[in-house]
């Protein structure tokens, strides 16, 4: 193990998309699981959708790790919290392993896994387009920082895992050390056969989602079972860890041995049940002395998911108490609501819903013209608009607490990183001459996006304006995240909106009296 790595954290990447990660990923942490490791997960970049699949394998949160949109530090304390918590680190990459910003390593899961000091597992595809011998390769001559500990190979059958391994053995004997001295010790763990279990299908945006797989919890039980068959888990830990034992980790015919060491040493805080975590505990900032400041009313249903765990924690941190609702089954917004926070997600898919629930509609176009806080980001700003087209392009009816009416394109709209300026005037989340990271990522587009913020993605030199901004509203197309500061911005704004009222109510509650 090279001093820039950590035992106790991992992460699973491969070549290019498409390579089978997510499958490897939950089988992993399925198996893990059922041996009583404790776990947290990660999803590197901007991603929503796999880290549902991996909150549902293991029944708590998992946290994304964006160096671009969240910065190094609290990408670092994601990590170092479950470390502290005791709990194992599994990581997935996103896209390719060296796929960064501009077609450089920035924000690669690469970079990420440098920074987090995290072992690279590479996933290669036999039944990919390219041999699994020269995906290993193009990912070995890259690692200039010997981060890959171990390969495992997916979608391959056991006859032809011999002469597969035979190959990669090749590859790996014939690479040398970052220090220049021979042999890199990877560990080759095994392979994933070709299932029909792990064969998950896709829509526009990846994967479907989590809640929508049909048997997930049986399919990821018998993918993790194959793992385990043939040695893939075993030989895993036997890669990442100094000491597997406290891991729960038993070497095959040591059974006896095991249960002597974990005897002698005594219980580890990673071999106890995971407890169930909720996606957003009730913990406020102590400097704030554990005082509600606002409660802010956060979408979370079918249509609306995609916030990063950090940035809902950050504004608990600031002093809010976060109240979840649904756009398509409740009737109102959460009683006493002093701010609105409307994420993206896939309100295209349930736009019927979201228009059959008039009262909910109403209620939201009435806090945003009362002046209630509001954020709203991609599949929330679309809720806010006028009219949301569905996939056959039949229009239904939205909030209208915007203009605009959003209909699929033929192909992702402005898609990947950029940088949001708040040139003139503060507003709701940027104080004037701000200057924010953001990311896009979507198929649909409206006929009124905004022009309240210059957009910019500079490897590219492409600029354009878009976004509605206030001193009470964020809303655009664009995801971003809500940092220390930005929450602290929101929340305040949500304390002073709840004062107002409270004034109001009481000046009134005065004058009736007077009557």
């Amino acid at each position: 193990m090279t001093d820039r790595v950590r035992a106790g954290r991992l992460m699973i990447s491969a070549a290019g998309s498409g390579s089978g990660k997510s499958v490897i990923t939950m089988g992993i942490l399925q198996a893990l699981k059922d041996r009583g490791v404790r776990l947290q997960s990660f999803k590197c970049g901007p991603d929503y959708i796999d880290p549902a699949f991996h909150a549902r394998v293991l029944g708590t949160a998992c946290r994304n790790l964006d160096t671009y949109l969240m910065g190094d530090k609290e990408v670092l304390d994601e990590v170092s919290d479950a470390e502290n918590s005791g709990l194992l680190a599994v990581a997935e990459g996103a896209m390719g392993l060296y796929d960064g910003l501009g077609g450089s390593l920035k924000h690669s899961a690469y970079s990420t896994a440098a920074l987090c000091g995290m072992q690279v597992i590479a996933v290669v595809d036999a039944d990919g387009r390219e041999r699994p011998e020269l995906q290993l390769e193009r990912l070995l001559d890259k690692d200039e920082l010997g981060l890959i500990s171990a390969v495992l190979v997916n979608r391959c059958g056991s006859a032809e895992y011999p002469h597969i391994k035979k190959l990669l053995e090749t590859v790996i004997s014939g690479r040398q050390e970052p220090d220049g001295s021979k042999g890199y010790g990877i560990t080759l763990c095994g392979y994933l056969p070709v299932m029909d279990e792990a064969v998950f299908p896709s829509r526009h945006l990846g994967l479907v989602g989590a809640a929508e797989a049909a048997n997930f919890a049986l399919r990821v039980k018998k993918i993790a079972a194959a793992m385990e068959k043939n040695g893939c888990v075993d030989a895993v830990l036997a890669a990442v860890m100094n000491d597997p034992v406290v891991y729960n980790h038993v070497i095959p015919d040591s059974a006896g041995a095991f249960a002597a060491q974990r005897a002698a040493a005594g219980e580890h805080a990673c071999v106890r049940p995971a407890p169930y975590e909720p996606c957003v505990s009730a913990v406020h900032a102590e400097r704030n002395g554990n005082k509600v400041l606002c409660r802010i009313a956060v979408a979370r249903d079918e249509a609306f998911l995609f916030t990063y765990h950090r940035a809902l924690g950050n504004l608990q941190r600031a002093g809010a108490q976060l109240c979840f609702f649904s756009p398509i089954h409740a009737g109102c917004l959460p009683e006493d609501s002093d701010g609105l926070y409307l994420p993206g997600g896939y309100p295209e898919l349930y736009a019927p819903m979201l228009e059959k629930n008039e009262r909910m509609r109403n209620a939201v176009k009435e806090a945003v013209f009362s002046g209630m806080p509001t954020v709203a980001e991609c599949g929330g700003f679309m809720y806010l608009g006028e009219v949301l087209y569905d996939s056959d392009g039949k229009p239904y009816r939205m909030a209208g607490a915007l203009p605009g009416r959003a209909k699929r394109q033929s192909a992702l709209v402005r898609f990947g990183y950029l940088e949001l300026t708040q040139e003139t005037g503060s507003s709701l989340l940027f104080k004037e001459g701000d200057t924010m990271h953001a990311h896009e990522f979507h198929y649909w587009d409206s006929t009124h996006n905004g022009d309240a913020l210059l957009a910019e993605k500079r490897p590219k030199n492409l600029t354009w304006r878009c976004g509605y901004t206030g001193e009470n509203l964020y809303a655009a197309f664009p995801h971003i995240y809500l940092n220390a500061e930005m929450a602290e911005r929101f929340v305040s704004s949500c304390r002073k909106y709840r004062d107002r009222n409270r004034q109001g109510a009481a000046a009134s509650a005065e004058a009736f009296r007077r009557i």
